[in-house]
């Protein structure tokens, strides 16, 4: 199964159309895919994540755990497992860093050319792996390998598909311009759970920002397609549970997390490091987020925080918007319909062909294995 894959300069993305002489002539290293699982008192989670990792057809070369300070009974279940895991690391943390930390963290301790973050609370479906190694072998000029996650309730149950945009209905390569024209168009098609990066071209980009809280990955995964391309698989490889308590779900219940962001991304989106074709529509999608995320506070609250995070030519509508969520049963949700046409017009139209192409597709998705 262990194949092999081309090592790579990363400073600049491959031309595609250069001999194939040239190409064959490329020096080769085996891919090696490091699995790092970050945890923090996920101790009734971990054993359907590690049992996972250990049933890939395609064994990771090692795995990493890194262990934030975790004070529930995560360190004896890791240590039934430890044994059974390639390569296994255990890093115990004294104090508690937070996720993104423990990233940054994983991306450089591992060995491998390539680094798959799993989740505790989550799990791999055990061809992830293979398909991965199997698209990244094929095209190792692309800096990270991604397919689609299914949503599941704290119990385990399968919720139904995480419905993102789908760049392609055939697993295969998107060329750094591609990515650009699907990046500007429409949302990132990344699942983290699903994702697998080059970590040379990972640690090259800067890592994942902390400034970005829960978008770190996201973010980072993009800037690898727009620079080197991506392999994406239309096939459901993992399993996202999401909790209330997870770190994605308190980031986005937060306002004042998801005004920091919009000020992160706004900054970097013009300092250059975003495609101009993406940093517009970037900078919009999270003014929505943080302004819908203002309509949850207290109304003096909300004021303040929706007339700082709207463009001055609406903050006229600011009083519409408060009267509107406070209407019962269906006033957030009017509000927030209300917020999208004013702050992502030109997404009604990418976000609309996305549902309609889960609606008439979908099962088609589900009934692949």
């Amino acid at each position: 199964m262990n194949g092999e894959c081309r090592a790579l300069a990363w400073g600049a993305p491959v031309n595609r159309t250069e001999s194939f002489a040239n190409v064959v002539a490329t020096p080769v290293q085996a891919c090696l895919v490091s699995v790092v699982v970050p945890n923090y008192n996920h101790g009734e989670f971990l054993p359907r994540c590690l049992a996972a990792i250990e049933a890939q057809t395609h064994r990771p070369y090692e795995v990493v755990l890194i262990d934030d300070a975790s004070s529930d009974n995560s360190i004896e279940v890791i240590e039934q497992f430890s044994p059974r895991l390639p390569r296994f690391r255990l890093i115990r943390h004294d104090e508690n860093l937070g996720v993104v930390a423990g990233m940054n963290e994983g991306l450089h301790l591992a060995s491998g050319t390539h680094v798959l973050f799993a989740a505790a609370d989550d799990w791999i479906e055990p061809d992830l792996i293979a398909e991965s190694v199997r698209w990244l072998n094929r095209y190792p000029e692309s800096g990270l390998c991604s397919a689609l996650t299914r949503l599941a309730d704290e119990k385990g149950a399968i919720a139904g598909p995480f419905r993102t945009p789908l760049p392609r209905w055939t697993a295969g390569y998107i060329s750094p311009a591609e990515a650009v024209r699907q990046l500007a168009n429409d949302d990132t098609w990344f699942n983290g759970n699903t994702t697998i990066v080059n970590r040379s071209a990972a640690i090259a980009a800067g890592g994942y920002r902390p400034e970005l809280a829960s978008f770190c990955d996201g973010f980072l995964n993009a800037n690898l397609a727009w620079s080197h391309g991506a392999c994406f698989i239309p096939r459901f490889l993992a399993v996202w549970r999401r909790l209330e308590t997870g770190y994605a779900a308190s980031v986005t219940a937060n306002p004042d997390s998801l005004v920091k962001i919009f000020n992160a991304i706004r900054y970097i989106s013009t300092g250059g490091d975003v495609p101009k074709q993406c940093s517009g529509r970037w900078s919009a999608r999270w003014q929505f987020m943080a302004a819908r995320g203002a309509l949850e506070p207290c109304p003096e609250v909300r004021r303040q925080q929706l007339l700082s995070i709207v463009p001055a030519n609406i903050r006229a509508l600011v009083s519409l918007l408060e009267h509107l969520a406070r209407i019962p049963l269906i006033g957030r949700l009017s509000a927030s319909a209300f917020l999208f046409f004013l702050l992502r017009l030109r997404d009604i139209a990418p976000v609309a062909r996305r549902r309609l192409e889960w609606i008439a597709l979908g099962g088609i998705l589900e009934a692949r294995r």
